[in-house]
């Protein structure tokens, strides 16, 4: 088996280093909420009711856990989360 990079990124981001603090916040904790992930996140700081507003807004469940969400759902998270920082 062998592993190929994309030409492409299969979702466009707008800030591609916020999108991976996401989603290495996301795993950041095993078991853990997607809310309690986010607290892990160095850049930017995000109070917890910061993190339940940013998750809501990007029309995520609460209680979703990192691994239930698509790489689409993440890049509109981070994109979320940069507009709530702006």
């Amino acid at each position: 088996m062998h592993l190929r990079g994309h030409q492409v990124p299969p979702v466009a981001v707008e800030d591609e280093r916020l999108f991976f603090d996401v989603v290495r916040a996301a795993f950041a904790q095993r078991r853990k909420t997607l809310l309690n992930g986010l607290g892990t996140l160095a850049r930017p700081r995000l109070e917890r009711d910061e993190a339940a507003e940013a998750i809501r807004r990007a029309g995520l469940r609460d209680g979703v856990r990192g691994e239930e969400l698509s790489l689409e759902a993440f890049a509109r998270l981070a994109k979320t989360i940069g507009q709530l920082q702006s």
